[in-house]
């Protein structure tokens, strides 16, 4: 049978779509900013055109390559990221007051983590389902390869990375089959965490949860940002003020075509097309969930399983961070966002998905008499005299 008809044509399609959307807003978000900075509207739309077109290349490429391929790999995979990470921290340069990016604006090993963190826990947690209720064996390995990895992010710091690994490795270990009382003291004690480094590592986060308690108290100041995206989200009513429309009384949007872009999708298409994007990333959490309960063993399972909420915890964290639905954590909107190491990254992903649906499908029973019968006509053939 040819392979191209095994594809998932349904996750490809979401997936195209969410690209096709993701173009034309990166241009809306940034042509007044392109052309300001350098003389070019097209700028980042180009260079996101062609990151788009390596994202495809390497989705296709991971399609095909056999998702347990990622098993045998997955331990120096990891260590090479926690190496580069604290790399990371020790030698790059700050930028805009984080360390995420190994020049400035370029590469974020952190993008590259999610992925490489969830197919090492999945492996993890194949290989250990046994041990995973005692608590020795379970949640405290749990702790140290997800909090370490989570730690590493956070100092850069980047809490919006952090959260969607923690979030993926914890649906993992609750689909491996952990105690319910393990999930409900490991989501505690992280989310205590988290709160730690939110309001006491950092003074300026802080400030973010004050700003979110009243976000339109300080329009000019801390809640400058806050404050012009629900601006944009609020100015496009129903169905919005049109593509390309941000500008005049909106103002300038920081980080309009990478942390905020969903402001502008509020802005040029209103409430219709911020549910039609909502719609979309429900479809692309449908068709995840659904390879992942058709896969036949449990690291498939688990791969697609933190893949899919990693893509729409990400999702989600952004949204209700443009919304001022949680205090704000800055994070691309997958597949919608300007940014090469996030899009090309989330491409890979799909890729792996693409590849388990192919692969790991459980044989329903007309497939497996179809194949029996099959087997059974080659065998006649074989033991025919000649």
């Amino acid at each position: 049978m040819s392979t191209r008809l095994t594809l998932d044509f349904k996750l490809l399609l979401v997936v195209g779509a969410l690209l096709g959307m993701g173009l034309p807003m990166v241009f809306s978000a940034s042509h007044l900013l392109a052309y300001r900075d350098f003389s070019d509207p097209t700028y980042f739309l180009q260079k996101q055109g062609v990151w788009t077109l390596l994202g495809i290349l390497v989705m296709l490429l991971f399609a095909y390559i056999p998702y347990r391929f990622w098993q045998h790999v997955s331990i120096p995979m990891m260590l090479i990221t926690l190496v580069a990470l604290g790399a990371l921290l020790a030698m790059s340069v700050a930028h805009f007051g984080a360390r995420r990016w190994i020049t400035e604006g370029s590469f974020q090993p952190s993008e590259v983590a999610k992925l490489v963190t969830i197919i090492y826990v999945a492996h993890w947690l194949a290989s250990r389902r046994k041990q995973l209720r005692h608590f020795t064996y379970g949640l405290i390995p749990f702790y140290l390869i997800v909090g370490g990895v989570a730690a590493l992010v956070i100092m850069q710091p980047d809490l919006g990375t952090a959260i969607v690994i923690v979030a993926a490795s914890i649906a993992m270990f609750f689909v491996a089959g952990a105690p319910l009382g393990q999930l409900i003291v490991s989501s505690l004690a992280l989310c205590g965490a988290a709160l730690f480094a939110l309001v006491f590592w950092t003074p300026w986060r802080l400030a973010r949860l004050q700003i979110y308690a009243d976000p339109l108290k300080d329009k000019t100041g801390d809640g400058y940002q806050i404050y012009q995206m629900l601006l944009a989200m609020s100015s496009g009513g129903w169905f919005g003020n049109g593509f390309s429309s941000l500008t005049g009384t909106i103002g300038y949007l920081p980080a309009s075509h990478t942390d905020a872009i969903f402001a502008v999708v509020g802005n040029d298409f209103g409430i219709a097309g911020c549910v039609l994007l909502l719609v979309l990333f429900g479809l692309l959490a449908r068709q995840g969930l659904l390879i992942a309960q058709n896969t036949r063993d449990l690291f498939g399972n688990l791969l697609a399983t933190g893949i899919t909420v990693w893509l729409l915890g990400q999702a989600l964290l952004n949204i209700a961070s443009t919304t001022a639905s949680i205090p704000f954590t800055g994070i691309p909107l997958p597949f919608i966002s300007f940014g090469g190491s996030a899009l090309v990254s989330a491409m890979a992903g799909i890729g792996v998905l693409l590849n388990i649906a192919r692969h790991g499908r459980v044989i329903n029973q007309p497939q497996r008499q179809r194949v029996n019968k099959l087997d059974a006509r080659r065998l006649r053939r074989i033991e025919q005299p000649d």
